[in-house]
């Protein structure tokens, strides 16, 4: 039998070898491309190219915008994303704070990433309460609505978050779901000024949540970490609660991953008296 890289070459499948390099082609920087565009990229055919898509879209690996024909990884792809986080060194050193949080609160406390244009539900501690909120590992949605998902697109360079806009409608699954991008953009604002996002009823009317993002050595969020709550028991002390264990839960995590404040800020923003 051949050793190395050699001996493996052997045993390559040339049509799954194109599959991965094709579904490879999308990136954190461009996460939707056309048929051209990964043709280009990987220099395949664009026969071949759209073969190999119309495979992946049929096992859900990559999905085809309706309104502009583009593509992107599919919802498979989050499922499988999430599998490999919960075997990762992050939700080792994670869990240790979400039982923490999810004990002092008794609400729901999660994980996610961002995966392209989408967070990606990765685990959570379910609160012991009788009414609470839980979400499916692996439940994918977008970065505009709702406090974890906008923690993870204020994350993105100004750059990065116009190009979203620009490709991505902003549809309202509440009306309290913000749709306007000049108003999204001063919510973004807010959460990088005070290093945490919160909502109520944007993406279901009975929620509300909590999030602050979690940083690597580099300052890169990597992931956010967040309290799912109904609706009906967030009044304002479990509010100020919320904000307090969650913020400083990410602080420890952050913490735990290497990273370092360049400046020390004295004090932390107060929450404020309304959610968004």
């Amino acid at each position: 039998m051949g050793t190395g890289q050699a001996g493996q070459q052997r045993y390559l499948v040339q049509s799954v070898a194109r599959a991965i390099e094709l579904l490879k082609a999308f990136t954190q920087e461009e996460p939707e491309l056309g048929l051209a565009d990964i043709a280009r990229i990987t220099g395949l055919s664009k026969p071949t190219a759209f073969r190999l898509l119309a495979t992946l879209q049929a096992g859900g690996l990559v999905s085809q915008s309706a309104r502009t024909g583009s593509y992107s990884l599919g919802s498979e792809i989050a499922v499988l994303a999430a599998v490999r986080a919960r075997q990762s060194d992050l939700l080792d050193r994670a869990l240790p704070v979400m039982r923490l949080i999810r004990d002092d609160l008794d609400e729901t406390t999660s994980l996610a990433i961002r995966v392209g244009d989408h967070r990606v539900h990765l685990y959570q501690l379910e609160s012991l309460q009788t009414v609470r909120r839980t979400t499916e590992i692996g439940d994918r949605a977008p970065l505009y609505a709702g406090a974890a998902n906008r923690v993870l697109l204020a994350a993105m360079d100004d750059g990065e978050i116009a190009a979203y806009l620009q490709r991505t409608p902003l549809v309202a699954f509440t009306p309290r779901t913000t749709t306007d991008p000049d108003k999204l953009r001063a919510k973004i604002r807010r959460i990088r000024r005070d290093g945490y996002a919160e909502s109520r009823g944007e993406r279901d009317p009975a929620g509300a949540a909590v999030a602050a993002p979690i940083r690597d050595a580099a300052g890169d969020v990597v992931a956010v970490i967040y309290v799912n709550v109904p609706a009906e028991r967030y009044t304002p002390r479990l509010r100020s609660r919320c904000v307090g264990a969650v913020v400083d839960g990410a602080d420890a995590l952050s913490r735990e991953l290497g990273f370092r404040p360049r400046t020390t800020t004295i004090g932390r923003a107060k929450p404020r008296g309304r959610t968004t």
